[in-house]
């Protein structure tokens, strides 16, 4: 997935993509640090913890990584990229861990978004997108990943009372 985002980003970025080029490497590869080390720690020493920080520090790595890939080559007004990459963290994380990982990928997606629109200047020139168009892009990614969160959640629940009953109807018949 780095691997398409990293060239898409270099064949369809902007025509400014060349002075990014170092921040994108460095990007990538603090992106894939993250991932093997967390990987090498839960193969070897995953304590009780790990299982409650590393799917946040992920999500969030995932939010970070397209954020910046997104700053250092698009234009301001081409930021709602980061709400669409956005639903893919979302989605994943409710659905894998859990409505609490789903709404903070939610969450630090609205946050990058506003970063990279509202605070931080732009590294590739461009327009700004309105007000108003900020407001809406962040209700409507808003309200899709409620109802996102709130389908996938309940599906996952759905799953793990229906193992859990599988378990029960293993030891009875078992018995």
């Amino acid at each position: 997935a780095l691997g398409t985002l990293v060239l898409l980003s270099l064949v369809f970025g902007a025509s400014m993509v060349a002075s990014a080029i170092v921040p994108l490497t460095v990007l990538a590869v603090a992106y894939v640090g993250v991932v093997m080390s967390t990987s090498w720690i839960l193969q070897h020493e995953p304590g009780p913890t790990s299982q409650t920080w590393f799917p946040s520090l992920m999500v969030a790595m995932d939010i970070v990584t397209l954020s910046g890939y997104v700053y250092l080559t698009s234009p301001p007004y081409q930021a709602y990229r980061i709400l669409l990459f956005g639903f893919l963290s979302m989605q994943l994380g409710v659905f894998y861990f859990g409505r609490r990982h789903g709404s903070l990928a939610a969450l630090l997606t609205i946050v990058a978004y506003l970063m990279v629109t509202v605070v931080l200047v732009p590294m590739v020139p461009g327009a700004a997108p309105t007000n108003l168009g900020l407001a809406f892009n962040v209700t409507l990614y808003a309200i899709i990943s409620t109802v996102l969160i709130h389908t996938f959640g309940s599906f996952r629940e759905r799953m793990d009372a229906l193992r859990v009953y599988c378990k029960v109807v293993e030891k009875g018949e078992a018995a």
